[in-house]
């Protein structure tokens, strides 16, 4: 090959022939490519060497049903069928490295049945692109479609002949993993059946026993069932300390009695313990259930005429690993479960702290059962933070948005979150936080929490935000530090709304929280507004209106235009108002009024309700 300086890259030659240009010196081959980096950095896109080539920023296109990993995915008619960072591509996606400013579509209308590792960085003004095309939906599915054979005279059909099917599942996996038919992730048979099947671990529907009859490992059953040993098949789901609900199997029944296994579990001894059971043919009795009853063979009730079902074990959608400057957008992630193991099932999921420049918007992620408690977006350490525009829809036993520190600089807004088994918005050890704009709606479960700050937070602020049937709607609390650390809390124009059993909307749990500003917020639903920590220290709480706070609040009342309005008693218009904003329909203007007037009084023009509305 001709030797080329390196300075012709500066006069005039193409990017192109200055990367393919053979530099002879090493120090000249390398201030050459110095050059090139600078040029292409200011040019917003980067060329990388691979195998010996060297490229710039692409579009990719994937086709899961149509695609093949032997084309070169340039175009939609000639799509990959897996996306890079899939383990199962082959061919061009297997092992590509991708460039900042890189976009990889995944077609309209198709569901990718994969999961995808991104471990490439883009740059802040060239991040690397996951998205969906114009169109139908682009759904990521973390599950794989099972074989349902219409029950008739066959045994394991528990006498259910028309009304189930059997499905084609061994039966551990089936225990581990999740079932899902057409309207989400079913649950094992269980007594006593839960109100809603969103919230199979609702602990108030469980059944009580005095804690001195259980924790030594046995307890009397309250139904009839054959003497067995070893697998039972029947699991026994208890609540125990701190405040999660434990799966463990019955290892044998002998007239009456069940034994299980206690070790490690922490029992409360101030009051009773509540569990359900799971697992046998009586308990089957709620479309939407099912029960292993065979080898191979899972006993379903479906709750829609025609269902497809799916299992899922594990596999989640995109995992970003050391990687910064990525953005994901318009995607579906659907059907993923992580059978209790901690980073599995997840829809979006970061676990490498240091990350930088991540973005997620505009996705919506349904029907995952997240037994550990994760989030469908969980990102632990990742700075400089957006979170914009997402749906995030039944999320059984898990959270919606989890972040976790050491992180920097977020932003969370415009999200709507509804039927959430766990906290809605989860923060922790986080700094230079806005958490804004936000729908959040049926929010219960064992920590049904609409909105929570842990951790020794700094500068995080939840500014208008909607929360409308949790269980508390918002709690916080410090880091039990010995040295007073401010920690710049805000809660500011929310409107908070907690079930009737709350321990009430605004909750602090203490650990030394400092700092913290409490103001011009709704808060209705339970009979309690704000609940307040004995060691929390520099808190103000001024221009709220709802239900008082609770008598040992250590809160300072203001007076005059800074003071609070409480009642004991809804407002007139509560229903109503709650009414409307739980089917989305826009509250007419003479509410609004009504509203702002009794809340806020005769200064309440511009004010925010929430994510609502703002004050006429």
């Amino acid at each position: 090959m001709r030797c080329r300086p390196a300075s012709s890259c500066l006069t005039g030659a193409s990017l192109a022939s200055c990367l393919s240009a053979t530099i002879c010196n090493p120090v000249m081959m390398k201030l050459g490519w110095i050059i090139v980096a600078a040029i292409s950095l200011a040019l917003g896109s980067f060329a990388v060497a691979q195998n010996g080539k060297t490229r710039t920023a692409a579009h990719f296109h994937v086709d899961y049903e149509r695609g093949n990993d032997q084309n070169d995915g340039l175009s939609p008619q000639r799509s990959w069928k897996h996306a890079p960072g899939d383990p199962n591509a082959t061919g061009q996606p297997k092992g590509l490295r991708l460039v900042p400013g890189d976009k990889v579509t995944f077609a309209a209308g198709v569901t990718y049945r994969g999961s995808i590792v991104v471990s490439d960085s883009g740059t802040q003004p060239a991040p690397i692109v996951f998205e969906a095309a114009a169109g139908a939906p682009a759904i990521i599915n973390g599950s794989e479609p099972v074989e349902a054979i219409p029950c008739g005279s066959q045994p394991e059909c528990q006498g259910l002949a028309g009304k189930a099917v059997l499905l084609r599942i061994d039966r551990h996996a089936a225990l581990a993993g999740t079932i899902f038919d057409s309207a989400g992730p079913m649950r094992l048979a269980q007594d006593p059946n839960p109100e809603s099947a969103q919230y199979p671990d609702e602990i108030t529907q469980f059944r009580s026993i005095a804690t001195s009859r259980i924790q030594a490992g046995e307890f009397p059953l309250p139904i009839r069932s054959p003497d067995c040993a070893g697998d039972c098949g029947m699991e026994l789901a208890l609540w125990v300390q701190r405040n999660v609900v434990v799966s463990k199997p019955v290892l044998s029944i002998k007239n009456g009695v069940a034994q299980f296994d206690p070790a490690g579990l922490r029992f409360y001894t101030d009051r009773d313990t509540r569990y359900a059971l799971r697992g046998l043919p009586q308990f089957l009795d709620e479309p939407g259930e099912y029960l292993p009853v065979s080898d191979g063979l899972v006993l379903a009730l479906p709750r829609q005429a025609g269902s497809k079902f799916a299992f899922a074990s594990g596999r989640g959608g995109i995992m970003v690993r050391n990687a910064s400057w990525v953005t994901i957008r318009n995607l579906g992630f659907e059907q993923m479960g992580d059978g209790g193991a901690y980073g599995k099932g997840i829809g979006v999921f970061v676990n490498t702290p240091g990350i930088r420049g991540l973005t997620i918007s505009n996705n919506r992620l349904r029907h995952l059962d997240l037994r550990s408690g994760t989030g469908a977006i969980n990102l632990r350490g990742v700075s400089d933070l957006t979170i914009v525009g997402n749906q995030i829809e039944g999320i059984v036993r898990g959270s919606g948005i989890r972040l976790a520190g050491p992180s920097v600089n977020t932003r969370i807004s415009g999200n709507t979150i509804v039927g959430i088994g766990r906290t809605a918005i989860y923060v922790a050890e986080a700094k230079d936080v806005e958490v804004t704009d936000n729908f959040i709606a049926d929010v219960k479960g064992v920590h049904g929490n609409g909105l929570t700050a842990y951790q020794g937070n700094n500068n995080v602020a939840f500014r208008r935000n909607t929360v409308i049937d949790a269980k508390q709607a918002v709690t916080f609390q410090g880091n039990n530090e010995k040295t007073a650390t401010p920690q710049a809390l805000v809660f500011e124009n929310n409107l908070l709304v907690s079930t009737p059993d709350s321990l009430g909307a605004l909750i602090s749990w203490g650990l030394k929280t400092r700092d913290v500003a409490i103001r011009d917020n709704i808060m209705l639903g339970g009979p309690i507004g704000l609940r307040m920590n004995p060691n929390d220290q520099g808190v103000t709480v001024s221009r709220n209106f709802g239900r008082p706070p609770a008598a040992t609040a250590p809160v300072t009342e203001p007076t005059g235009a800074q003071a609070n309005r409480w009642l004991n008693a809804a407002p007139p218009w509560e229903g109503e108002l709650l009414r409307l904003i739980r089917s989305r329909t826009p509250v007419p203007a003479e509410l609004q009024r009504r509203v702002c007037k009794t809340a806020f009084g005769s200064a309440s023009a511009g004010r925010a309700v929430g994510a609502d509305f703002v004050c006429p």
